[in-house]
């Protein structure tokens, strides 16, 4: 694996997330500091920001994750309990309402444009539709050996959905029916930051570096040795990881 940086804009060190943009080569970025989304281009270069401190449609209270499609950006603002999307030049679209007694740490959008949500300190994952509607509820306390008692991070593929519970050192892989696929013990002793979808694996950035879990048997393995990786995204055919240096390691496949 071979690797290339692009240099971010000042974002004084706040940056915990990067999307690529599925409709160019641009990326988006979520900066915890300034509260803002930002998009900058194939070199690092701003193009238009989102958000900052206040009361109005154009601020986020606490942002805490994002994710593209449909030529649109999400962004989940836990302190204003909404995943609120904006077009591609991050101009606000709509805002799909989430319950007010919880705080949401987490969530994908699935290929049935569905929003699987995590939320702090409750089991299992709740899957929402745009206007808020809650449309079911996966792999809670009832679930039996299908419960994810402590989700942490999500991935999604085309037709399924990954959590990662650290506490049970697993990750749960669900049919987008919200049935369990399988069940992949990989170790409590391993800590990830973030964890991506990539052509049937799901790669992982934690201590020492990236590491790949093969979906159908759960084998890990590190594929390169690269530190303070907080966050990763994917467009093919390259590997995108987000370091807290203010920089986007770019990581291909060695010719």
């Amino acid at each position: 694996m071979q690797r290339t940086t692009i240099r971010l804009p000042d974002t004084q060190g706040g940056a915990v997330r990067v999307v690529p943009s599925s409709w160019d080569d641009g990326f988006y970025l979520l900066d915890e500091l300034r509260l803002e989304v930002v998009s900058i281009d194939r070199n690092g270069t701003l193009r238009h920001r989102f958000g900052g401190w206040g009361e109005s449609a154009g601020s986020l209270d606490f942002p805490v994750d994002l994710a593209v499609g449909e030529n649109s950006v999400f962004v989940l603002d836990q302190g204003r309990h909404q995943i609120v999307r904006l077009d591609a030049r991050l101009n606000p679209v709509a805002a799909t309402p989430l319950p007010e007694d919880r705080l949401a740490t987490a969530f994908v959008r699935d290929a049935q444009l569905r929003f699987w949500v995590i939320f702090e300190n409750f089991a299992g994952l709740q899957i929402y539709g745009d206007n808020g509607d809650l449309l079911d509820v996966v792999a809670d306390e009832g679930s039996g050996s299908a419960a994810v008692f402590h989700p942490e991070q999500l991935a999604a593929s085309r037709d399924a959905v990954a959590a990662w519970d650290p506490v049970e050192g697993a990750i749960f892989i669900f049919y987008l029916s919200g049935q369990l696929q399988r069940r992949l013990p990989i170790g409590k002793e391993l800590a990830f930051a973030d964890m991506v979808w990539v052509a049937g694996k799901i790669l992982l950035a934690g201590a020492g570096g990236l590491w790949e879990v093969d979906t159908r048997d759960g084998v890990v393995s590190r594929v390169y040795p690269a530190a303070g990786i907080i966050d990763l995204a994917y467009r093919a055919p390259a590997l995108y990881g987000l370091s807290r240096i203010g920089a986007i390691h770019v990581f291909h496949a060695a010719r």
